[in-house]
Protein backbone atom coordinates (compact mmCIF):
# COMPACT_ATOMS: atom_id res chain seq x y z
CA UNK A 1 0.00 0.00 0.00
CA UNK A 2 1.21 3.56 -0.67
CA UNK A 3 2.74 5.20 2.38
CA UNK A 4 0.73 8.19 3.55
CA UNK A 5 2.79 11.39 3.35
CA UNK A 6 3.91 12.58 6.76
CA UNK A 7 1.94 15.57 7.86
CA UNK A 8 4.18 18.51 6.89
CA UNK A 9 3.66 20.32 10.17
CA UNK A 10 4.46 17.17 12.09
CA UNK A 11 7.66 16.77 10.06
CA UNK A 12 8.55 20.41 10.70
CA UNK A 13 7.96 19.95 14.43
CA UNK A 14 10.23 16.92 14.53
CA UNK A 15 12.94 18.80 12.68
CA UNK A 16 12.60 21.79 15.01
CA UNK A 17 12.92 19.53 18.07
CA UNK A 18 16.12 17.99 16.73
CA UNK A 19 17.61 21.40 15.90
CA UNK A 20 16.73 22.73 19.37
CA UNK A 21 18.35 19.72 21.01
CA UNK A 22 21.50 20.57 19.05
CA UNK A 23 21.23 24.22 20.17
CA UNK A 24 20.90 25.24 16.53
CA UNK A 25 18.53 28.05 17.39
CA UNK A 26 18.88 30.08 14.21
CA UNK A 27 18.08 26.99 12.10
CA UNK A 28 15.18 25.89 14.34
CA UNK A 29 13.53 29.31 14.38
CA UNK A 30 14.16 29.85 10.67
CA UNK A 31 12.39 26.55 10.01
CA UNK A 32 9.49 27.57 12.24
CA UNK A 33 8.87 31.02 10.77
CA UNK A 34 9.36 29.81 7.20
CA UNK A 35 6.32 27.52 7.53
CA UNK A 36 4.32 30.79 7.80
CA UNK A 37 2.12 29.02 10.30
CA UNK A 38 1.77 31.08 13.47
CA UNK A 39 1.22 27.89 15.50
CA UNK A 40 4.70 26.79 14.50
CA UNK A 41 6.21 30.05 15.79
CA UNK A 42 4.46 29.53 19.11
CA UNK A 43 5.55 25.89 19.12
CA UNK A 44 9.25 26.63 18.67
CA UNK A 45 9.07 29.26 21.43
CA UNK A 46 7.32 26.81 23.74
CA UNK A 47 10.12 24.28 23.21
CA UNK A 48 13.11 26.62 23.38
CA UNK A 49 14.78 28.14 26.42
CA UNK A 50 14.17 31.87 26.08
CA UNK A 51 17.26 32.72 28.15
CA UNK A 52 19.48 30.56 25.97
CA UNK A 53 18.06 32.05 22.79
CA UNK A 54 17.67 35.72 23.71
CA UNK A 55 19.23 36.21 27.11
CA UNK A 56 22.94 36.16 26.36
CA UNK A 57 25.17 39.08 25.44
CA UNK A 58 23.78 38.82 21.92
CA UNK A 59 20.63 37.06 20.71
CA UNK A 60 21.17 33.70 19.02
CA UNK A 61 18.79 34.72 16.26
CA UNK A 62 19.40 37.08 13.35
CA UNK A 63 17.47 40.34 13.22
CA UNK A 64 15.34 39.22 10.23
CA UNK A 65 14.31 36.07 12.11
CA UNK A 66 13.54 38.08 15.25
CA UNK A 67 11.32 40.37 13.20
CA UNK A 68 9.51 37.45 11.51
CA UNK A 69 9.03 35.82 14.89
CA UNK A 70 7.65 39.05 16.34
CA UNK A 71 5.23 39.32 13.44
CA UNK A 72 4.00 35.75 13.74
CA UNK A 73 3.69 35.73 17.54
CA UNK A 74 1.81 39.01 17.33
CA UNK A 75 -0.52 37.62 14.68
CA UNK A 76 -1.22 34.59 16.88
CA UNK A 77 -2.14 36.69 19.94
CA UNK A 78 -5.75 37.68 19.16
CA UNK A 79 -6.84 34.09 18.52
CA UNK A 80 -4.84 32.35 21.26
CA UNK A 81 -7.09 31.02 24.02
CA UNK A 82 -4.69 28.91 26.05
CA UNK A 83 -3.21 30.84 29.03
CA UNK A 84 0.02 28.85 28.72
CA UNK A 85 0.50 29.79 25.08
CA UNK A 86 -0.51 33.39 25.75
CA UNK A 87 2.18 33.63 28.40
CA UNK A 88 4.74 32.22 25.98
CA UNK A 89 3.71 34.67 23.25
CA UNK A 90 3.87 37.65 25.59
CA UNK A 91 7.14 36.62 27.19
CA UNK A 92 8.85 36.14 23.84
CA UNK A 93 7.38 39.31 22.36
CA UNK A 94 8.70 41.31 25.32
CA UNK A 95 12.18 39.81 25.00
CA UNK A 96 12.25 40.24 21.23
CA UNK A 97 11.27 43.88 21.66
CA UNK A 98 14.35 44.31 23.85
CA UNK A 99 16.84 42.68 21.47
CA UNK A 100 15.39 43.81 18.15
CA UNK A 101 17.42 46.56 16.51
CA UNK A 102 15.00 48.61 14.38
CA UNK A 103 17.86 50.41 12.66
CA UNK A 104 19.51 47.18 11.49
CA UNK A 105 19.87 47.61 7.70
CA UNK A 106 18.55 44.08 7.10
CA UNK A 107 15.16 44.83 8.61
CA UNK A 108 14.89 48.62 8.78
CA UNK A 109 12.40 48.84 5.90
CA UNK A 110 10.05 46.27 7.39
CA UNK A 111 10.08 47.31 11.04
CA UNK A 112 7.41 50.07 10.92
CA UNK A 113 4.91 47.76 9.21
CA UNK A 114 5.51 44.88 11.63
CA UNK A 115 5.28 47.15 14.68
CA UNK A 116 2.09 48.73 13.39
CA UNK A 117 0.59 45.29 12.83
CA UNK A 118 1.68 44.21 16.31
CA UNK A 119 0.05 47.26 17.92
CA UNK A 120 -3.18 46.30 16.15
CA UNK A 121 -2.98 42.73 17.44
CA UNK A 122 -2.22 43.91 20.99
CA UNK A 123 -5.16 46.31 20.94
CA UNK A 124 -7.39 43.52 19.64
CA UNK A 125 -6.27 41.32 22.53
CA UNK A 126 -6.78 44.12 25.09
CA UNK A 127 -10.28 44.67 23.69
CA UNK A 128 -11.11 41.04 24.52
CA UNK A 129 -11.05 42.27 28.11
CA UNK A 130 -9.09 39.59 29.96
CA UNK A 131 -8.14 41.36 33.23
CA UNK A 132 -5.07 39.16 33.80
CA UNK A 133 -3.63 40.10 30.42
CA UNK A 134 -4.33 43.78 30.60
CA UNK A 135 -1.12 44.78 32.34
CA UNK A 136 1.37 42.66 30.35
CA UNK A 137 -0.32 43.68 27.10
CA UNK A 138 -0.17 47.35 27.99
CA UNK A 139 3.46 47.08 29.04
CA UNK A 140 4.32 45.50 25.72
CA UNK A 141 2.33 48.17 23.92
CA UNK A 142 4.42 50.85 25.65
CA UNK A 143 7.65 49.19 24.56
CA UNK A 144 6.44 48.87 20.96
CA UNK A 145 5.28 52.49 20.89
CA UNK A 146 8.72 53.50 22.15
CA UNK A 147 10.29 51.55 19.28
CA UNK A 148 8.01 53.27 16.80
CA UNK A 149 9.27 56.65 17.97
CA UNK A 150 12.73 55.29 17.28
Amino acid sequence: PPVAPINQLEAARNEINVLLQQNQYQAAFTKAVSTSNTDMAVYVCSRANINAVLGGSAPQLSQPILLCLMQQLGAALPTTESPDFLNIELEWLQEIALVLNPSDPNIQRHVPQVLQQLVGCLNQKIAQGNPQLRRPLQMLLQVIRGMQMG
